[in-house]
């Protein structure tokens, strides 16, 4: 049923007659019906006093009014390669600037940790000693000597400086408060995989002391099943993996006096509430036994 002018067309009757339908009066009463007899076709126009031509129901191959909606195929050479153009152009820009992305999400801006005393040694970085340790770094690696810079550094450490200190010693530093930038947050020094040297721990004892056997047996079993180095191990990793705020301090009872102070207030409100409300319950229970003895 197609809607034009106030005209309205219906298909129905026998052998595919069209009944032209007049628009509703005014006043609400029903139409006239009038019947004309038609031909049988795929698409019938009525014309109508005063009314244009009215269209037959749209079908898949009909144009619509916003564009052209026929098939790619069925456009001319022209259209296609302009859509092809298109095509080309819109893919080229979308991976060129997915390339773009990746490139600078995967462009790392720092440089890589030194692993080795090697690269300590090709890279730009110094290698600072305390005046007193010179002759000893000297007789460690020749490679050193060029990278030797004389700092105190019992007093302050460098940025721009590598340092040598025990494996304890600098993995505690490193895990700790001291080694965060407070601009940047990040780690001011790292531990290099690579030992630059290593010294042995002895005990001296008399050849006929008594302790000699036992301390002998005491220590195969302890530094030979390695119970020593997983003891330290595990040390050192509940140092370095504890949060940096809470790496010198533990939690005392100074740091919940905000939260006892809090709930004493709470406590002191909630009472002056209980208390204020007592008081009207009272005042309330007055007035309405004062006013019915007034009534009496």
């Amino acid at each position: 049923m197609i809607f034009k002018d106030k005209l309205v067309c219906a298909r129905g009757g026998v052998d595919g007659e069209e009944i032209p339908l007049k628009s509703p009066t005014p006043g609400g009463k029903d139409p006239v019906v009038m019947s004309k007899k038609a031909k049988k076709k795929k698409s019938t126009t009525s014309h109508g006093q005063g009314h244009g031509p009215l269209p037959s129901a749209a079908g898949p191959e009909d144009k619509e009014s916003s564009g052209d909606s026929s098939p790619e195929h069925k456009l001319s050479r022209l259209d296609r390669f302009c859509m092809l153009f298109i095509s080309i152009v819109v893919f080229l820009l979308c991976e060129s600037y997915l390339i773009k992305m990746l490139t600078f999400m995967l462009d790392t801006k720092y440089e890589r940790h030194l692993q080795t005393i090697d690269e300590l040694i090709v890279s730009d970085v110094k290698f600072c000693v305390d005046p007193t340790e010179e002759s000893f770094f000297r007789s460690i690696d020749s490679g050193l000597v060029s990278k030797l810079l004389l700092r105190n550094i019992s007093r302050e450490l460098y940025p721009n400086c590598s340092y040598c200190h025990t494996c304890d010693w600098a993995r505690y530093f490193v895990g700790s408060k001291g080694n965060v930038d407070p601009a940047t947050g990040f780690n001011k020094f790292y531990i290099l995989k690579e030992q630059l040297f290593g010294n042995a721990t002895f005990h001296v004892f008399m050849r006929n002391d008594l302790l000699v056997e036992y301390f002998e047996w005491f220590g195969l079993r302890l530094f030979g099943t390695s119970i020593w180095k997983h003891w330290v191990d595990n040390y050192w990793r509940d140092i370095t993996n504890r949060p940096r705020e809470q790496a010198s301090a533990m939690l005392t009872t100074q740091d919940l006096i905000t939260l006892w102070r809090i709930l004493c207030y709470g406590i002191a409100f909630a009472f002056v509430v209980l208390v204020v409300e007592v008081i009207m319950h009272k005042k309330v229970q007055l007035m309405k036994m004062l006013t019915l003895k007034q009534n009496k």
